[in-house]
């Protein structure tokens, strides 16, 4: 078995292994085999090699009513249920049953299940947002926002509780709480010991939402915002939105459901035809409800996070780069499903009242922008913003 701190050391890595391909077979046996490295350290190299393209594996992760408490300094209490950590993806249940404050380094998406908060958010621009996250609400998180949300359990009111979802690119700044499931790994038995560790509690009475089905249809109180490349008008909307994917979109953005799935509009054509309805469409992340029938097949070079609220669907996947690996997806409401880069999607069957919520990178990713943008047409937006 080969050194491989050594073959590192000396700049023999993968690329270096795969190189020789390019000399006569007799040659570049001899070097490999003088350097000691077989299939098994041809492998090894791969892995610690960052130019190697890496996907998040394709994985469900359903809900469990017992969440781990974490105490944040000076005394604070959030209680996490991790769902997703994958590469460049993660997703998970918290609920915040008193006023916390957070900065985020990195971007997130917050499906708001809980309770009517007053939200108060500082933002890397150095100006300030207040809002209220209603039941039902999405919310985009701007890297380096530090939000104040002033909950309460008090009165029989219902904290903060939200679905949170982060997906983000290779070469950029990724915070995760990767802590988390490694702790729920200890409190579980599975490895080391809970020996210190805080117990796993069932908050699932806490949360306002526990059903994900509501958070489909528009509410009385709903949140509405437009996109903010509309600022500048209809007219000027694709230079203003080229303008947010270089410096990212400032706001704390709230949006929800504006129309049952029965008024969702078409979308794609032949085997990619479904039903969608565009909520949330920023530098910052897409979010898009869809109706998937039976039958539906695309593939979307970038890495999707599947939020199922309602019905049920079976999704085959083949892997890229060569899609000799197949997988299969059971989506039920209350899961996340990872969709990687480069798959190809069929839904091999799906219930009527299927639901899915996609939860893209950017609107830049997928063609959410254009599915914003044909949803702007269709209500009259565009006239608005002439």
């Amino acid at each position: 078995m080969a050194d491989i701190t050594k073959l590192v050391a000396e700049g023999k890595t993968y690329l270096w292994a795969l190189r020789q391909v390019h000399d006569d077979p007799e040659t570049a046996k001899k070097t490999l085999a003088d350097a000691g490295i077989g299939v098994a350290e041809l492998l090894q190299l791969k892995a610690l090699e960052p130019s190697i393209a890496r996907f998040p594996a394709p994985v469900v992760g359903r809900r469990d009513p017992r969440f781990l408490p974490v105490t944040i300094p000076p005394d604070r209490t959030v209680f996490f249920l991790p769902l997703v950590t994958e590469h460049g993806v993660e997703a998970g249940l918290e609920v915040f049953p008193e006023k916390l404050t957070w900065t985020f380094a990195h971007r997130e998406t917050q499906y708001v299940t809980g309770g009517d908060v007053p939200v108060d958010a500082y933002l890397a621009d150095g100006t300030k947002e207040s809002k209220i996250a209603h039941p039902g609400d999405i919310i985009a998180m701007a890297a380096g926002t530090r939000v104040t949300y002033h909950s309460s359990e008090e009165d029989g009111r219902f904290g903060h509780a939200h679905i949170f979802l982060l997906n983000l690119p290779d070469g950029e700044n990724r915070t995760f709480y990767d802590a988390v499931p490694f702790l729920r790994l200890q409190q579980l038995g599975v490895v080391g010991s809970p020996d210190g560790l805080p117990p796993l509690v069932d908050v699932m009475a806490r949360t306002e939402i526990t059903d994900w089905s509501q958070l489909i249809s528009p509410r009385a109180n709903r949140s509405h915002q437009l996109p903010t490349w509309l600022r500048n008008g209809w007219k000027n909307r694709e230079a203003t939105r080229a303008v947010d994917y270089s410096e990212g979109t400032k706001s704390l953005i709230v949006a929800s459901p504006d129309r049952e799935p029965a008024d969702y509009l078409p979308w794609g054509s032949d085997v990619a035809s479904c039903r969608v309805n565009p909520i949330i469409a920023e530098h910052t992340c897409a979010v898009t409800d869809c109706v998937y029938p039976t039958g539906y097949h695309a593939t979307y070079p970038n890495t999707e996070l599947w939020t199922t609220l309602r019905g049920s669907a079976k999704v085959a996947l083949t892997l890229a780069p060569l899609h000799m690996q197949a997988v299969t997806l059971e989506l039920e409401a209350g899961t996340v499903a990872v969709i990687p880069a480069g798959s190809r999607i069929t839904v091999e069957a799906a219930t009527a009242d299927l639901v899915v919520r996609r939860h893209a990178e950017s609107c830049a990713r997928n063609g959410h922008w254009r599915m914003m943008e044909q949803k702007l047409i269709a209500d009259g937006t565009d006239k608005e913003y002439a």
